[in-house]
């Protein structure tokens, strides 16, 4: 049995990127189906059989400057659908395709390009109620974290601060066993203010004058009371 083919377009009248059918239906045993698309892009693929015919259904669209039109529309031909199987080949070309532009020659040779002002307010989708009531609560939300972190900054900033301060006079308690005797009864007396402050007291203040190791192990016992 020879072969038969017969090609279609659903629509002959497309825009640029618009998609269209492209059909192809080939007939005969053991047939086989050849739909080039030529400049179109495929955008997807279908293929069926029943009994000694194929129906090949592509979606195509116009994407390439092959086929774009430029100021007025082009007629654009597809290339022969083929159907081919052991008894011979049979060829058939589908209806020309025209590609209109997107925007009319006038509009693009304008000066000025013409746009469509929306004047219509659109509607809100909920009732203006419902929309008060809501920012209510948000402002309400945002204003109570806002509250909850001021008060939470204070303490950590006043703890940070009394770390801070705290090695602070350990480290200048230490540097004072090497330097002057004024140097370490000053250190002595800013330690105290943290920890130990009867102790600091009598190392800053109190006869003999304090030595290095005085200061050292004041220190230490400080640094111990801390943990």
């Amino acid at each position: 049995m020879r072969p038969a083919v017969t090609a279609r377009v659903v629509d002959t009248h497309v825009g640029v990127g618009d998609p269209f059918v492209y059909v192809v239906e080939g007939r005969g045993e053991g047939a086989r189906v050849f739909a080039d698309t030529g400049a179109f892009t495929v955008l997807a693929t279908k293929t069926t059989r029943s009994g000694d015919t194929v129906r090949v259904e592509q979606t195509i669209a116009c994407l390439d400057r092959g086929c774009a039109p430029g100021a007025t529309m082009r007629r654009v031909f597809l290339p022969p659908a083929r159907v081919v199987n052991a008894d011979g080949t049979a060829s058939g070309r589908a209806p020309a395709i025209v590609v209109v532009p997107r925007v009319p020659a006038k509009a693009v040779a304008a000066s000025r390009a013409p746009y469509r002002t929306q004047l219509d307010v659109p509607k809100p989708n909920a009732p203006a109620g419902a929309i008060g009531v809501l920012l209510l609560v948000a402002a309400a939300v945002l204003l109570a974290a806002a509250v909850a972190v001021m008060l939470r900054r204070p303490k950590r900033a006043a703890s940070a601060a009394a770390g801070r301060s705290r090695a602070d006079a350990l480290r200048l308690l230490r540097e004072s066993a090497r330097r002057p005797v004024p140097d370490r009864r000053r250190a002595a007396d800013f330690a105290g203010r943290f920890a130990l402050h009867d102790e600091a007291n009598r190392v800053a203040w109190g006869p003999p004058d304090p030595e290095a190791g005085d200061v050292q192990a004041l220190a230490d016992r400080i640094e111990s009371s801390a943990r």
